[in-house]
C-alpha cells in the first residue's frame, strides 16, 4: 500500500522531499538506468532505492497573514518513514496593514488614470499627464486670459471655449477626486480592524470600488421627470 508523499534520499545525504508518486525512478541525463513502474511497487520494496513515505507538517497555510519556510526533513530509521516539517511564521497585523496600503494606492493610481466616464456617453483621458493639460486649458480660460483657445483633444483639433471645456474638467476632477476619496475610506475600513479575523474579512478593493460607486452616484444624480400637478377638481 501506497501514501501520496515521499522522500528519497541523494548521493551526499540529504533528502529530497515532498515529491509525489512517479511512473518511473531514478532516470540519468541520458534517460537511461531507471526503475519504470515505480508506482506499482510496494513502500518496501522503494526502500532499496532509498525511497521512503513521507509524512508533511504544515503544508497548508494562509499567505494573507502566514509565510512558510522549509522544509525540514528527518528519517525516523524505526518506522522508515520522513518527516517533512515547514515553518509557519505569522505576519504582524501592521505589516499586512502597510502592504495592503500601498497595494490599494497603486490599484487607485490604476483606476485614476484610466479615465473618466461622461454620463452621456464617452470618456475623458485621465493620465497624469491629460489631467495636468486639461487643468491648463480650464485655467487659462477661467481666467479670463483669453477666450478661445486651439487644443489639442483626443478627438484632433479643437478651438474651445470655457463652456467647452468646463463641463470636462468637471468630470475630469470629480472622477479623480473620487477615487482618492474612495481610497481614504476604504484604507481607513482596513486600519480600523483590531484582529486578524476582522481584517481577513475585508476585502479592501472591493469596497474601494463600493465607496467609488457611491461617491460617483452622489456626483451624478439621476435626473428627475417633472410631476404635472393635479387638475383643479373646482374648475
Amino acid at each position: 500500500m501506497t501514501t501520496e508523499r515521499y522522500g528519497y534520499f541523494v548521493l551526499d545525504g540529504s533528502i529530497v522531499a515532498p515529491v509525489p508518486m512517479c511512473s518511473r525512478f531514478g532516470d540519468d541525463a541520458n534517460g537511461d538506468g531507471g526503475v519504470g513502474g515505480w508506482q506499482l511497487l510496494t513502500d518496501e520494496q522503494r526502500t532499496a532505492y532509498d525511497w521512503y513515505p513521507c509524512d508533511v507538517v504544515n503544508e497548508s497555510y494562509d499567505s494573507r497573514h502566514q509565510v512558510r519556510t522549509g522544509p525540514l526533513n528527518t528519517f525516523d530509521k524505526v518506522a522508515q518513514r520522513i518527516t517533512c516539517t515547514y515553518t509557519l511564521t505569522e505576519i504582524p497585523i501592521d505589516v499586512i496593514k502597510a502592504q495592503a496600503d500601498k497595494q490599494l494606492a497603486e490599484y487607485r493610481l490604476t483606476i485614476e488614470e484610466g479615465g473618466a466616464q461622461m454620463p452621456g456617453g464617452g470618456i475623458v483621458l485621465t493620465s497624469r499627464a491629460d489631467q495636468a493639460q486639461l487643468n491648463s486649458v480650464y485655467s487659462t480660460l477661467k481666467t479670463g486670459l483669453v477666450s478661445t483657445i486651439d487644443w489639442k483633444s483626443p478627438m484632433g483639433w479643437i478651438s474651445a471655449t470655457l463652456a467647452d471645456v468646463e463641463p470636462l474638467a468637471r468630470i475630469s476632477a470629480i472622477h479623480v477626486q473620487s477615487c482618492f476619496s474612495a481610497e481614504r475610506r476604504a484604507s481607513q475600513r482596513y486600519q480600523a480592524a483590531q484582529t486578524m479575523e476582522e481584517l481577513l474579512a475585508i476585502n479592501i478593493i472591493a469596497d474601494f470600488h463600493a465607496f467609488l460607486d457611491e461617491l460617483k452616484a452622489a456626483a451624478y444624480p439621476p435626473a428627475t421627470t417633472p410631476v404635472d400637478p393635479e387638475p383643479d377638481a373646482s374648475a
